[in-house]
């Protein structure tokens, strides 16, 4: 898999769990991160940034996870 089949996702991800911006979806969220996380831990080349975004969606999913 390559990190542009990852980065649509990852974007959904960004844009419904990023809190106090208007498209901030908390059932959204919940569907895109998980499947974005996914996506890249299946990139068989990580590279620094596909690792970066990775800590990005773990971030975005802690407080998903205790609402």
């Amino acid at each position: 898999m390559k990190s542009g089949d990852a980065e649509p996702v990852y974007h959904l991800c960004h844009a419904y769990a990023e809190v106090g911006q208007l498209t901030y979806n908390r059932k959204l969220a919940i569907t895109y991160c998980p499947e974005a996380l996914r996506r890249y831990q299946a990139i068989s080349d990580k590279t620094p940034s596909d690792i970066n975004i990775m800590g990005q969606i773990q971030e975005y999913m802690k407080p998903l996870n205790h609402d």
